[in-house]
């Protein structure tokens, strides 16, 4: 993981990221889904610390709600 602000002064960072695939199969034999956990840390360069964590997970398109046929998605 690599940490940037346009507006601080980073000096240094880290981070990992840990996940799983499922083990049951789509139809397309792919998986079903992934889920895992992101972290990151830094310090600027006047002493401030900070820390980023998150988790995740990904489904596979033929899993996810369609939407009803009468009620299209709004556009952007």
């Amino acid at each position: 993981m690599v940490v940037t602000h346009p507006d601080r002064a980073i000096v240094g960072s880290d981070g990992a990221w840990s996940g799983r695939f499922s083990s049951r199969p789509a139809g397309d034999g792919t998986p079903r889904l992934a889920a895992g956990h992101t972290s990151a840390a830094f310090a600027e360069a006047g002493g401030g610390e900070g820390s980023f964590d998150s988790i995740f997970t990904v489904l596979h398109p033929t899993l996810l709600p369609q939407p009803p046929r009468d009620d299209p998605r709004p556009g952007p």
